[in-house]
């Protein structure tokens, strides 16, 4: 069945975290597409490649900008004023290393909402250049040698800083009688989206992933409103006012712990509050929790004790008079933090984890280090109507957060991760048949797709992107199909040893970026399973295999004669995949299973498996083992 924009929506709107929507054009070519692909015969490949500029050959690919300076902490001042104004006054104090034999210049990135009005280096006025969205910052003692430390000061002012609902989005409320600030719906409200590299409408910044520091944020902001932000609040107090000034209070947080700019977030406003409760450590050191994910016959090491904290302040924040709503619809996150704690074998990371609802968000949620942005409907519902947002952003401050993606080409990482959590949370709290059906209705979602095959594919983990956000949007979805690369692997490797290398990638990797490559190696490592091609074929290969799987049964020999057939576009771009088709053949009179493995690396594939007596069932792929389409011709 050909998709639809309306059911194309619908996909979308279920991935829990934050993902842009495609524009309606967008949606009416898929499903035109679709429609085409449904009804045709097989097309020639398409001549369009995604990969050269036509006019000029230029390569049509982002690269990872260098590391310069390693930023290592950052103290932003902001002064908020009038919450109905979107205007602050900024000084951002930020300490640099430097990487390069010898520097003079030192760069940031500053979209044009920032003015800077002046710089100094070392205490001492430095000269600048701030034009297309960069900030370059002349050393007055240039040039630095590698390893000095520098400590940059940058006074500004940020003025609407935002975009289409990203930057620091400044909701400035309605002026309708006195108690307008009361009123949960027209209160002034302003809150950041920094994903992919918005962050920069509002301080200057190193706004790409590659590259982690420890932030300080001090806000002076009108008496009455509620400032969050990353870490812990050090401090709050009132500030001397004057009859012409209104109140102001002072909130300093602190992120002592690096993490990317990105994920530097501020929101204020006035909220409901409801603190949840972490339950106790397993006793068990998670024993228990792994038991609910392990495959019959095999286990999963417990976490060590030490990876489960005493205590974690957590706080959801919603419209006013949601109080009860909220601490209803977000009790399970205790628990939730506790069986990531079990799965990782890594204790949660942060000081605190709050939940921040706000009006206007465009998306499901944004994984902020320790302070998660959430859409108004969260706000809305029972107990489990959100589980699969909450979940997917708490699993993202372990995996996109304590490990981030190192460019957005490795976007998949941080998504496909969070997605997966899901199903997981749903095969500990449901069962290994609901986790089943998550991944059926993902693969049902994901291959209905028209995807093309290179070169006018794109493949999920790619470079061939023109902006951050593109990386979002794109038809090898990391949500999804990131999801589902994570699957075939846990099913190719076996449980025990695809939770063991997903530990042992975050031992490596915690507060750093890291790539695909990194992910493979600590999966080999752990499992002594050359995973190259698979993860070639599965990530960095757009479309899919399309298998046709006849079944020939001779009882009276006792053998099933298996031919598979790759159907989808073979040529030398596109060879035929590597395959293990598992084929489960169920007993007639004694229900006995016995599953055979049918390894084919060629466009057509035959094996003789024999089995002795009266067949009941055969099942090709009953697990989803293959991120593809099976056609069964019994």
């Amino acid at each position: 069945m050909p998709i639809t924009p309306t059911s194309l929506l619908a996909l979308i709107a279920t991935r829990a975290a934050r993902a842009f929507l495609p524009t309606l054009a967008a949606l009416a070519l898929v499903a035109s597409s679709a429609a085409a692909t449904a009804c045709a015969a097989p097309a020639a490949a398409a001549t369009t490649d995604p990969r050269l500029d036509a006019d000029s050959g230029r390569a049509l690919v982002t690269y990872a900008p260098g590391i310069p300076w390693d930023h290592q902490h950052m103290i932003l001042e902001l002064r908020i004023a009038d919450m109905r104004a979107p205007k602050l006054d900024g000084v951002a104090t930020i300490t640099s290393t430097c990487r390069l034999t010898a520097a003079a210049v030192i760069a940031f990135d500053a979209r044009e909402t920032i003015a800077v009005t002046s710089v100094t280096v070392n205490q001492r006025p430095a000269t600048f250049n701030h034009q297309n969205n960069r900030l370059a910052i002349n050393l007055p003692d240039a040039p630095a040698p590698h390893n000095a430390t520098i400590t940059t000061r940058i006074v500004y002012t940020a003025e609407n800083p935002q975009g289409n609902g990203v930057g620091l989005v400044w909701l400035t409320g309605a002026r309708r009688g006195t108690d307008a600030d009361d009123a949960p719906a027209r209160n002034p409200q302003i809150f950041s989206q920094g994903q992919a590299n918005w962050n920069s409408f509002w301080f200057p910044c190193h706004d790409f992933p590659n590259d982690r520091l420890s932030t300080e944020l001090i806000v002076d902001a009108p008496e009455g409103f509620d400032v969050i932000s990353n870490g812990k609040l050090l401090s709050q107090q009132t500030l001397t006012s004057t009859a012409t000034t209104k109140p102001l209070v002072r909130w300093h947080w602190k992120q002592d712990l690096p993490h990317p700019a990105y994920l530097v977030m501020l929101a204020v406003g006035k909220f409901a509050k409801a603190d949840l409760a972490l339950p106790p450590p397993p006793s068990d050191a998670g024993a228990s929790i792994l038991a609910t994910l392990a495959a019959p016959g095999t286990t999963i090491a417990p976490a060590k004790p030490t990876s489960f904290i005493t205590a974690l302040p957590m706080r959801v924040y919603g419209p006013l008079g949601t109080e009860k709503t909220l601490a209803t619809n977000f009790a399970r996150t205790g628990a939730m933090v506790r069986f990531f704690e079990a799965l990782f074998d890594e204790p949660y990371p942060w000081d605190k984890y709050d939940q921040i609802i706000v009006r206007g968000f465009r998306w499901g949620g944004m994984e902020n280090t320790s302070a998660t942005i959430l859409a108004e409907y969260a706000a809305t519902g029972d107990l489990g109507d959100h589980d699969d947002l909450i979940v997917h952003e708490i699993a993202h401050q372990w995996i996109g957060n304590l490990i981030t993606c190192a460019s957005w080409e490795h976007l998949w990482l941080n998504e496909g991760w969070a997605t997966f959590a899901e199903w997981l949370w749903i095969e500990h709290t449901q069962g290994r048949k609901a986790y089943n059906k998550a991944v059926t209705d993902a693969m049902r979602k994901l291959t209905i797709l028209p995807l093309e095959p290179l070169p006018a594919g794109v493949p999920m983990v790619s470079n061939l992107y023109t902006e951050p956000d593109d990386t979002f949007e794109k038809a090898e979805d990391p949500y999804v199909r990131g999801g589902l690369v994570l699957h075939a692997i846990r099913r190719r490797l076996g449980d025990e040893a695809f939770f063991r290398g997903a530990r042992l990638f975050i031992d490596r990797h915690r507060l750093t970026s890291v790539e695909t490559d990194q992910f493979r190696i600590a999966l080999e490592d752990a499992s002594g399973e050359p995973l190259e091609r698979l993860i070639d074929e599965l990530a960095k290969r757009p479309a899919f295999p399309k298998l046709t799987v006849k079944l020939r049964r001779d009882n009276a020999k006792g053998e099933v004669e298996v031919t598979i057939t790759q159907r989808q576009t073979i040529n030398p771009s596109n060879p035929a995949y590597e395959l293990l088709v598992p084929v489960r053949i169920t007993a007639a009179n004694t229900n006995t299973i016995t599953t055979f493995t049918i390894r084919t690396d060629r466009q057509e594939a035959t094996e003789t498996l024999a089995f002795p007596g009266t067949i009941a069932k055969i099942e090709v792929d009953p697990d989803h083992a293959i991120l593809g389409q099976i056609e069964i011709d019994d």
